[in-house]
């Protein structure tokens, strides 16, 4: 394996002058602990562009300076700074443009000055915000915007798959990276995206991680083998999943915790997994059993019993509990109470081995069986044979095994047998018989991913340096300069020529290209983006990935800049399965779904949001629901109104829709929505979960949320010295009166009042989005109140709701506003960077041609990628 330390000199040499070509001498700000490539890429941008030569006109500062005399300086002066802001000597330069915007923004919305203040006439107010957009307009020309930003962690995985054609379904390369960091919500914004020198480290063990699945050593095919299991499976000492109690055809499985880490039975002799990465069919011999006996944990009789079927690696964790490595491979229903085989095929990497949990399983087994234990199985079982169970003939496979065996013998391992024993004769059991396991197969070989890099040719066949100067232009998603590209080639060349082994010399290539900040940072030239910049954009936008081989020949032949042909491509990227990517980054990141499961509720409080997986799946009924609105081009308004949503055999349950045990597990399937109250996305679990704490709910926190990503407004930071609303539930006050209390300080009163009033409508939702109509507030451990919800509330225009249906038609009146704020989120994640002062005249021309065409979700999404703003940096 090539050392750390010639791979940064590589990067240093190939990095360093050519990032510098890229960027047209632009630069992201300055960042810590990075390595000194991306230091010496990003530190000539850290500064703005010069303002000079920008003129504020005489007239605007003294009309300017008039109105905040008249109307501002007595708030917001060095000794006052109200907001944290002081406006007497607040410069108007490119470095304070965000502030005079939403002075702008606070003046037109008659926010500022306050009610209780001295009042400027509309005269006054109109010509004060035409001055400042002017001189907004005439600093912003010119002005150097987005920084230049890396690949996400999603973004570095997607272009490695379709860079190679490789499956990374379970590649682990990346699976060390650090998180990356979020501004405002969007993880692909330059400035968050920080590139340090652990980052680089694993960038060298994620290219070693591919060139092993890129260029496997082995020269013969592996042969299939074939591996049959019967119980015992697994014996674990603390094994209380899957206890084998004597006999010697099946083992039962009772358990799956309601927690984020299922139990799994997984087979103790093949815990090292497959041999060789490849195709392996897998069959099992199953029963469910008494699912029309006693409900399942899932609380119905309806469904089918299943066995849920991952594939883990013993490398990466304990295999009887889920782990992020882990490859989901299906889950299957089974008949009831009797023999079923199951069979799939399905793709494992070397190590990985097939486990499986059973979803409708008991979840406190332990506490079940400790009870038994604690005494004599005759006393809790009447009909039982304790004798039977402390047979040594039956249960000599027993001895030792048992970790609790010390303290009483075999008296408390025939407790667990009995109680096994005792509850498979009642309650849902899952019985498993046999396990087998054949490969690998495979479709081609040498298998795919070799092929495509080498183009069917052996490794003898291959001339390294012509193999890697075809794979860098791909990997650099633009054409290569000879200057750049050589110093990766002398290094192929000069592994070749040490090592004899044109393996080694591809490898090493590989693992240059794809350390070189070349290939981890997205390629994108100053001023109006060439054609294979704006390649890059649409896709990375659209699919979250590098451009494909029809992107790349517009972009070769110059065609990728006509109106109708980005109309064209837009359309063909929205058919591919790709494109949910981007429905799937909206919810996620403009919508803020990225926080669930950060407060999750408690799994022994809300058993069923565990158990069907709502933590996770809820977040894909909003990201159907988006890609739906899009794909058909629906009036966008219907994301705030649309009487229908995207459900699945869980979300259905939760909303309690008859017949949900019909819906099915994973896929999700469009229902009409008859209760106004859920209509459009503030009816959504998932969201208003992800507003919550997983205990209870905030007004302020789900206000800010419909003022920040419905409104578009940013977040106004909270004023120093003002504390935080304190527990007080004498006489049981109502978190509107203490609210209220709160919002008597004037500090807080002028941020407040913007955003309370939309949490209040939304509180008849509980923390998981359940309807309620009162709170019910402990006041001791033996009181509790309950206290109506009050979901009134009164707008900054002085328009009033009684509750969220009245507030989502006043906020549906106001359709420009939430164009506008759709545009913009879809333009910040198009262009890695928030879009500030300069776009706004842009913003609305986009705005305009999408009214034009009937303000579709597409309309504006196409007005979006066909705008100037969109293909230039």
């Amino acid at each position: 394996m090539v050392k750390p330390f010639i791979i940064f000199i590589i990067i240093c040499t190939i990095g360093c002058g050519s990032i510098l070509t890229i960027t047209d001498q632009q630069s992201a700000s300055s960042k810590k602990s990075q390595i000194e490539t991306a230091e010496a890429a990003e530190n000539q941008n850290s500064g703005k562009e010069s303002t000079k030569g920008h003129v504020v006109s005489e007239a605007h500062l003294t009309k300017m300076g008039a109105f905040m005399d008249s109307y501002c300086y007595s708030c917001h002066n060095e000794q006052k700074k109200k907001g944290k802001l002081r406006l007497d000597d607040l410069q108007f330069n490119a470095e304070n443009l965000l502030v005079w915007q939403e002075i702008a923004d606070r003046i037109t919305t008659e926010d500022m000055p306050p009610e209780d203040e001295k009042m400027p006439t509309q005269k006054e107010r109109q010509d004060m915000v035409l001055a400042i957009l002017e001189n907004i307009e005439n600093i912003g020309k010119g002005a150097t915007q987005s920084p230049l930003r890396r690949l996400t962690q999603k973004e570095y995985v997607n272009t490695v798959r379709d860079l190679f054609s490789m499956r990374t379904e379970v590649f682990m390369g990346a699976s060390e990276f650090p998180p990356d960091e979020r501004k405002h919500n969007f993880s692909n914004n330059g400035e968050a995206l920080v590139t340090s020198s652990y980052l680089m480290d694993k960038y060298l063990d994620a290219a070693n991680a591919i060139v092993d699945q890129v260029l496997p050593e082995e020269t013969t095919k592996p042969k299939t083998q074939k591996w049959s299991f019967k119980p015992p499976f697994r014996l674990s000492k603390q094994d209380f999943v899957s206890w084998y109690y004597g006999r010697r055809d099946f083992q039962d499985m009772m358990q799956n915790e309601t927690s984020l880490r299922e139990i799994y039975l997984y087979v103790d002799k093949f815990s090292q997994g497959v041999p060789e990465r490849g195709l392996y069919k897998i069959r099992v011999q199953v029963e469910g059993m008494n699912r029309n006996k006693r409900p399942s944990p899932l609380g119905n009789k309806l469904e089918s019993l299943s066995i849920k079927v991952a594939a883990g690696i013993l490398a990466d964790g304990d295999l009887g509990r889920a782990v992020k490595s882990d490859k989901f491979i299906g889950e299957y229903p089974l008949p009831d109470d009797e023999k079923h085989t199951i069979e799939f095929t399905t793709w494992l990497e070397k190590g990985y081995t097939p486990k499986f949990a059973f979803p409708q399983g008991l979840d406190l087994v332990k506490a079940e069986a400790f009870k038994v234990m604690n005494k004599r199985p005759g006393a809790l079982f009447k009909n039982i044979k304790s004798k039977k169970y402390q047979d040594p003939k039956e249960f000599k496979w027993l001895k030792g095994r048992n970790i609790l065996s010390k303290r009483g013998g075999g008296r408390l391992s025939s407790a667990y047998a009995a109680f096994m024993e005792e509850y498979a004769k009642d309650h849902p059991t899952l019985r498993l018989y046999e396990i087998d396991i054949e490969g690998p197969f495979y479709e081609e070989w040498p298998h795919r991913p070799k092929t495509v890099l080498l183009d069917n040719k052996t490794y003898e066949e291959c001339i390294p340096q012509e193999e890697i100067a075809e794979l860098a232009a791909k990997a650099f998603r633009r054409p290569v300069a000879n200057d750049e590209l050589q110093p990766i080639l002398d290094f192929v060349k000069a592994t070749y020529k040490k090592t004899g082994s044109k393996r080694e010399a591809l490898a090493n290539g590989i693992r240059a290209i794809l350390c070189s900040p070349q290939f981890y940072y997205h390629y994108e030239n100053t001023g109006d983006l060439n054609d294979y910049a704006l390649a890059n954009r649409l896709s990375y936008f659209l699919w979250s990935t590098m451009p494909d081989d029809r992107l790349w020949s517009l972009a070769k032949t110059g065609l990728i800049r006509d109106k109708k042909v980005l109309k064209s491509e837009l359309e063909r990227m929205l058919k591919d399965p790709k494109s949910k990517q981007l429905t799937f980054n909206l919810a996620e990141q403009w919508l803020e779904l990225w926080k669930l499961g950060s407060m999750a509720p408690d799994s022994k409080d809300e058993p069923q949001y565990y158990r069907r997986q709502l933590n996770h799946l809820s977040k894909f009924e909003t990201t159907e629901f988006l890609d739906y609105i899009l794909k058909k081009n629906k009036p966008v308004m219907d994301i705030l109104n649309a009487d229908y949503t995207f459900m699945n055999r869980g979300l259905a349950e939760f909303y309690e829709v008859n017949e949900f045990h019909k819906y099915p597990k994973e896929d999700f399937v469009k229902t009409p929505v008859t209760d106004e109250r859920r209509y459009g996305i503030f009816g959504h679990m998932g969201i208003l979960t992800a507003t919550a704490n997983g205990v209870d709910t905030s007004q302020i926190i789900r206000g800010l949320w419909v003022y920040e990503n419905i409104l578009g407004k940013p977040a106004p930071p909270p004023p120093e010295g003002v504390p935080a609303i304190e527990p007080d539930l004498r006489n049981a006050k109502t978190i509107r009166d203490k609210l209220e209390k709160h919002r008597e300080d004037k500090a807080c009163s002028v941020c407040h009042k913007k955003f309370d009033h939309f949490g209040f409508a939304l509180e008849n939702f509980d923390a998981l989005g359940r309807w309620r109509t009162q709170y019910v507030q402990s006041v001791s451990k033996r009181k509790k109140v309950k206290v109506p919800i009050s979901s009134y509330g009164k707008m900054v225009s002085g328009d009033q709701f009684e509750d969220i249906k009245d507030m989502r038609k006043l906020l549906l009146e106001d359709e420009e506003m939430f164009c506008k704020t759709v545009t913009s989120k879809l333009l910040t994640m198009a262009m890695g960077r928030e879009v500030n002062a300069f776009d706004r005249e842009q913003i609305e021309s986009i705005m305009k041609t999408a009214k034009a065409q009937g303000n579709g979700f597409k309309d504006i999404l196409t007005a979006t990628v066909t705008s100037d703003l969109f293909k230039s940096k």
